[in-house]
């Protein structure tokens, strides 16, 4: 089954939008992994892009719902 995942490539906006003002907010909101990740895959879209590369990314996730971007 092929399904989509949607990045929010601002991460310091998403921050923002989820009321997260300073760093002892974010060291324990829930959304903690999730910004990081978008942080991580932005910094990967921007290196690529600017190497020429094509922007197109994969994951792939098991049935029971390990991941591996």
């Amino acid at each position: 089954m092929k399904t989509s995942k949607l990045y929010f490539l601002e991460p310091g906006l998403a921050a923002g939008l989820l009321g997260i003002r300073d760093a002892a907010a974010i060291a324990t909101h829930s959304m903690q992994g999730p910004l990081f990740e978008s942080w991580a895959v932005s910094e990967y879209l921007k290196s690529r892009c600017n190497a020429g590369l094509s922007l197109a990314l994969y994951f792939w996730r098991d049935h029971a719902g390990h991941e591996v971007d």
